[in-house]
């Protein structure tokens, strides 16, 4: 196969205006995320400019590779990244313990891009105090504002139980973890968050810890450097899970989740969201805005939302058959006062994973999800609805011999947009890869966004307002002995 660079792609597409030519490059390891994070809203060089973003030494065989740290005991898993509209990006990840004196079984990381190259790599979970070697940090999650300040969060156990962690990012300086929870659950998991016009909001499930529930949906609201007191969202008694949030430029975020319809975490499971006001700071009341009616089935999966700054939203979801088959991708949108009417957005007969999401700054929305062929093999598959709220046709992203995995999805300022993943190729490695979006429309054949030696792994991706994209991804070193976390600015 030959690999024309990504960066090259993204430049003839449109989405930035320079001369192109038959550019071969060759690419390594490598984000902007506007939409799946929340604000995660001249001549140029075709090649990537691949920079190292964890704590590693870079392998000999990656040109230009950036260390910013000097740890190398240590592997990588789980980036995210959140981008504003400058380009200036945060990014999140879990790595194995540093420390002895620590019995938890995972740290998270965190560092700053400032739009030109990546901080020092810093430890955000420095909890006192044991933790038990099987809680590991969930996935963290990573939002910044227009000034390039952010927040990040994840679950943690704190020695007794999991609890829900924030750490704010001020010019540069992270801040100690704080506790946003209200310590009267026996846990707290799975926490997102958004920003916009200067403030951040965390949402996160919390409640027994066995998996029937009861949990509820709660949030706290950062104001300067203070979070408000935890707060329910939602009041019903049946259970809630899988919560997520975006933001808009004014500060009015939109949170989605699934909630099953009767006692206990019984099937099926409706959509439901609530809106927060960006001038009072309050949350509404809770709504129902997709119902599950077909017989047989489970009802809503994996919900996720994006937003733009004009504060038109998003949320995509996939419904699982009884027999725990994954059927249809659907979504809703908010077109900043009210939601409108679920639709189904593919006309497949396949099985789906998640759906990720994104809404560029002109209302258009770029959906992406893996979804399985009749041979087993998991492709990459595709819908763009335009700024009127209408949807297009499927279009799959690639035809690859091997499965596309960790899809994620960004959209810019420009009408640029970008889907990447990680695609298992011939002789068991995986590499990632991506295609543009231009104008509402898939633009380019897959690309290349690395091509080393060792397979990549879990994936983000964001971009800014003039259409520049990073990727961030995990990388094994070889001899596979570690994985570390790479970036690449496209272009």
């Amino acid at each position: 196969m030959r690999a024309v660079g990504l960066a090259s792609i993204l430049m003839c597409s449109g989405l930035l205006l320079a001369a192109c030519g038959d550019n071969e490059t060759t690419t390594s390891d490598s984000g902007l995320d506007s939409g799946v994070d929340g604000s995660r809203d001249g001549a140029v060089d075709a090649t990537v400019d691949a920079r190292m973003v964890d704590s590693q030494t870079p392998d000999a065989a990656i040109p230009s590779a950036l260390l910013v740290d000097s740890d190398d005991a240590t592997s990588a898993i789980r980036p995210r990244i959140a981008v504003n509209a400058n380009g200036t990006a945060l990014a999140v990840w879990m790595a194995n313990c540093t420390t002895t004196t620590r019995t938890d079984c995972a740290d998270i990381w965190g560092n700053k891009f400032n739009g030109t190259s990546w901080g020092t790599a810093t430890l955000l979970d420095t909890i006192a105090g044991a933790i038990p070697a099987t809680s590991t940090p969930e996935y963290p999650d990573v939002c910044i504002d227009s000034a390039g300040n952010g927040v990040a969060t994840w679950s943690q156990n704190d020695g007794t139980k999991p609890r829900t962690y924030a750490v704010r990012n001020t010019s540069g300086t992270w801040s100690a973890a704080e506790i946003l929870d209200d310590n009267s659950s026996p846990t707290a998991r799975r926490s997102r968050c958004a920003t916009g016009n200067g403030t951040a909001v965390v949402v996160w499930e919390q409640g027994p810890t066995a998996a029937a529930g009861p949990r509820d949906i709660w949030a706290s609201r950062l104001t300067g450097t203070t979070w408000s007191p935890a707060a329910l969202i939602e009041t019903r008694a049946e259970h809630a899970q899988d919560v997520d949030v975006a933001m808009d430029s004014s500060g009015n975020a939109v949170a989605v989740w699934r909630q099953s319809r009767t006692t206990g975490a019984a099937f099926p499971f409706d959509m439901w969201s609530n809106r927060l006001n960006g001038t009072s700071g309050n949350w509404g009341t809770a709504e129902l805005i997709e119902t599950e009616d077909t017989a047989g089935t489970n009802g809503v999966v994996n919900p996720t939302v994006a937003m733009n700054g004009a504060g038109v939203a998003v949320a995509v979801w996939a419904d699982q058959s009884a027999g725990g088959a994954l059927g249809d991708v659907k979504a809703n949108r908010y077109n900043g006062t009210s939601w409108g009417t679920a639709e189904r957005i593919e006309n497949s007969t396949s099985q789906f994973t998640e759906a990720r999401i994104a809404v560029d700054s002109m209302g258009r929305a770029v959906a992406a999800w893996q979804q399985e062929e009749g041979n087993n093999i998991k492709s990459a598959i595709g819908n763009i609805m335009s700024s009127a709220g209408t949807w297009g046709t499927l279009t799959p992203l690639e035809t690859f011999p091997g499965d596309a995995n960790s899809i994620r999805v960004a959209a810019g300022g420009n009408g640029g947009g970008i889907v990447v993943w990680n695609q298992t190729v011939s002789g068991g490695n995986s590499h990632i890869t991506g295609v543009t979006v231009m104008n509402g429309v898939f633009t380019a054949t897959p690309q290349l966004v690395e091509s080393q030696n060792g397979s990549s792994g879990d994936v983000d991706v964001g971009m800014d307002n003039s259409g520049r994209a990073i990727v961030i991804w995990v990388q094994n070193i070889t001899p596979a002995t570690r994985t570390d976390i790479f970036s690449a600015r496209l272009p």
